[in-house]
């Protein structure tokens, strides 16, 4: 194993621990609630999921293509005994999506037949609500907030699955 591997590895398990631990607290209540987000990068552009929208982070999937021909939705993967479509969020979000097979999945609370895949993994952060700003950055980003001294675009995973169901079905019809 390579040094960038051992430490890509250990950071997937202290997000994964901060993760599972997460939802063994109690759930707040008041003001001071904070929110968590799975935080990742594709390009020099921040992005965040929310915690409560993703049932998990897989790292490095068995990924087999699928000549769909859409780009958004180039793989299936077989994660925990299921079988989930594999978006590719930079191609969902209008980027240059990076060469080769994503690194990791980030699957979906609503839907299990569905994950995120993205190639930049940034870990698990919290933020207090009154932190987050209404953005204008497309049809799947509507709210982000500061994050490094830039602001980390928060992606609707509501939108997004919308988005695919349409997708699909459309290809059906």
């Amino acid at each position: 194993m390579t040094t960038r591997q051992g430490l890509l590895t250990d950071q997937v398990a202290a997000v994964r621990a901060t993760f599972d631990e997460s939802f063994s607290r109690p759930i707040a209540q008041g003001a001071g609630d904070r929110i968590g987000f799975v935080a990742f990068r594709i390009g020099e552009s921040r992005f965040a999921l929310r915690s409560s929208e993703i049932a998990g982070v897989v790292e490095r999937p068995r990924l087999v293509s699928v000549p769909t021909g859409a780009s958004e939705l180039p793989y299936l993967a077989g994660v925990r005994g299921t079988v989930v479509a594999a978006c590719q969020l930079a191609a969902m979000l209008g980027l240059e999506a990076p060469r080769g097979a994503p690194t990791f999945l980030a699957l979906s609370a609503r839907e299990s037949s569905v994950a995120f895949a993205f190639n930049e993994f940034e870990g698990y952060v919290e933020v207090e609500p009154g932190q987050l700003h209404p953005t204008d950055a497309g049809a799947f980003v509507r709210e982000g907030f500061p994050s490094e001294g830039a602001l980390r675009y928060v992606v609707d995973v509501a939108t997004l699955l919308d988005r695919i169901r349409d997708r699909s079905q459309a290809g059906r019809g």
